[in-house]
């Protein structure tokens, strides 16, 4: 009975104090923690309350010592109110690299930044344990590697024995991940000839290597996901997935697992499955290294995108620019996913916290916010790039959104936008006392307090008065903001004025309107998206006829304001695979007593 007491006072300290700063960690995938015990994580932030719009607070782009490029699928962690990145040149050139600390709020660089590495850095920061390890690649220099680099997080300075030295002739294109004092690697390169190795250092002497295990043929350029003493590898050019004990480095029963993963993306590990992209998106119990029935997925096109887990839900995104959502159990697609999001594809890592995932259009170079639950795209922004297509990565922490992305050559943060109130007062009067109105509002209202005077015939002399009017709204789901007007009377020998104070409140709904779009691509094989506009939030149904006007299939979901998708998987009722054929289409939105209809022709292919 004592040991259950301590345990439970153990506990209740743990999870009432905050963590001390060597137990904050941050991943390869953008996830951070004051837990001080963890696995790698799966792009899924839980602590996060931030919901889109967001707006821009700052922007980094071509910034640092020279003229170096950021690789293209480099990107952020967030710990502590501190953004860390690392930046490289992506055309293997003998050019430095650098890892990046800023404040998060202002963008100001954090003292002793940036870190140098003697080759462009590549991948994310991890950061554990009181230490920062960051991965470099090789100049396609004869006789070079990449390097493996650890700092003491505290003092900035290289810890002993790094940095580490891969093969030669091969790169680190993986990010490095430390955990339970010891730092993991990867090497790889585009040839196939050289020695290709999973490393394990003790993170604190670099001199120590725990275990050095043989790669096939290319090596890897994934990270490895380590959850409940199994590290994860994906192999992409023999297509295999690699599984080895923490402990010691042996390979666990069952593994490796042939014709599984390959592709470019890395694996996550959520609920005791494997989720990993290739040209199918494969999910593998980690216990038993079998590959449960509906996977693999056909999708698309081929995955180069890291999923992201949470909420008993998974997202992915392909080549071809289609978002992902899936059931994590069952496989099913979730209600309005997949979802066509940009042409040129969905590459790097995406993120999911708060019901809301967050994906990047590489090629268009746009940033898009969806709604988890229904596929809904609830928030779009296009950061303008010119330079070649490259990757784009999603980082979500402190209520920040972090976005790298190579096409624009920088990384932007987002954040909520913070609440306005607009007052008109227009006072010229002398109170008794300092009047104070408490009204109690929501954004989409504004409210306007009217004074006014009525002058009088008998003549007073006035002496100086300074008054205070303190209006203080309160806007739902926002914190309290106090708005103080200060005005002062001089003296007057004219009139002594009354005051008549009205307050009016002014309603601005939001009009009905509804557009159909097109839907696309039309024709089709596998699916279409139903595109639309809404002026504000609707039920909206979609029914798909055949010529004869058979019901084949009914699509309900709801709709926000802007613009929003419906996808047909060219499945009817019983979810079964259609005939190829002309199809017709009616759409209806409804909003409490109003409504609309549209339709159009759908042609699939099969």
């Amino acid at each position: 009975m004592r040991k259950t007491s301590l345990y439970c006072v153990l506990f209740i300290l743990f999870c009432c104090f905050p963590a001390y700063a060597d137990d904050v960690w941050a991943d390869f995938f953008g996830t951070s923690s004051t837990s001080g015990t963890w696995d790698t994580g799966t792009n899924y932030n839980s602590n996060v309350t931030m919901k889109p719009p967001l707006v821009l607070l700052w922007k980094k782009q071509n910034w640092g010592s020279g003229e170096v490029t950021m690789e293209g699928w480099n990107g952020a962690c967030i710990v502590n109110g501190i953004i860390y990145f690392d930046q490289g040149d992506s055309s293997y050139s003998s050019q430095p690299g650098y890892v990046w600390a800023w404040d998060s709020a202002t963008g100001v660089t954090k003292s002793g930044y940036p870190l140098s590495t003697s080759y462009s850095a590549d991948g994310i920061p991890c950061i554990k344990d009181n230490y920062i390890g960051i991965a470099t690649l090789a100049p396609h220099i004869s006789g070079t590697a990449g390097m493996l680099y650890v700092w003491d997080f505290s003092s900035l300075t290289l810890i002993s024995g790094y940095p580490i030295s891969v093969d030669s002739q091969t790169d680190i294109t993986a990010s490095s991940i430390i955990k339970n004092n010891r730092v993991y690697i990867s090497n790889s390169d585009l040839y196939g000839i050289q020695n290709y190795y999973f490393y394990c250092y003790n993170v604190g002497d670099g001199t120590v290597n725990y275990y050095k295990n043989p790669l096939p043929a290319y090596g890897t350029s994934s990270t490895c996901a380590i959850n409940k003493g199994k590290i994860v590898q994906n192999c992409y050019n023999t297509k295999e997935i690699l599984c080895y004990n923490e402990s010691d480095g042996s390979m666990a029963v069952g593994y490796p697992l042939l014709g599984v993963g390959g592709g470019l993306s890395s694996p996550i590990v959520y609920n005791d499955r494997i989720f990993i992209g290739s040209d199918k998106f494969y999910a593998v119990d980690i216990n038993t290294a079998t590959v449960p029935a509906p996977f693999p997925l056909t999708v698309t096109s081929n995955i180069d995108c890291t999923a992201a887990a949470g909420e008993g839900k998974v997202f992915f995104g392909t080549n071809a620019g289609y978002l992902y959502g899936i059931d994590a159990n069952t496989g099913e697609y979730l209600p309005g996913f997949p979802i066509f999001l940009a042409t040129g594809g969905i590459r790097g890592h995406i993120a999911l916290a708060n019901g809301v995932v967050y994906a990047g259009g590489y090629l268009i170079d746009t940033v898009f916010a969806v709604d988890a639950n229904n596929g809904t795209i609830l928030w779009q922004n296009a950061l303008g790039g010119g330079q070649a297509g490259a990757y784009m990565s999603m980082s979500v922490a402190e209520n920040k959104l972090v976005v790298s992305s190579g096409k624009s050559n920088g990384i932007f943060v987002f954040v909520e936008p913070s609440p306005t109130v607009t007052d008109t007062i227009s006072p010229t009067y002398i109170p008794s006392e300092i009047p104070t109105t408490s009204p109690t509002r929501t954004s989409t209202q504004i409210q306007t307090n009217t004074f006014t005077q009525t002058p009088t015939n008998s003549m007073t002399v006035t002496p100086a008065v300074t008054f205070s009017n303190t209006n203080t709204p309160t806007m739902s789901n926002t914190p309290i903001i106090s708005a103080t007007q200060t005005f002062t009377i001089l003296p007057t020998a004219s009139h002594t004025p009354t005051l008549t104070a009205t307050s009016t409140q002014t309603p601005m709904p939001a009009e009905f309107c509804f557009d159909l779009l097109s839907n696309y691509p039309n024709p089709f094989n596998k699916g279409t998206n139903i595109v639309f506009n809404l002026c504000k939030p609707s039920e909206v149904t979609v029914r798909i006829y055949t010529v004869s006007g058979e019901l084949v299939k009914q699509i309900t979901q709801s709709g926000t304001p802007g613009k929003n998708s419906i996808y047909w998987n060219t499945k009817n009722r019983r979810s079964d695979e259609i005939a190829s054929g002309v199809f017709i289409y009616v759409i209806e939105a409804r909003a409490g007593n109003d409504k609309a209809a549209k339709w159009g022709k759908l042609a699939v292919i099969k």
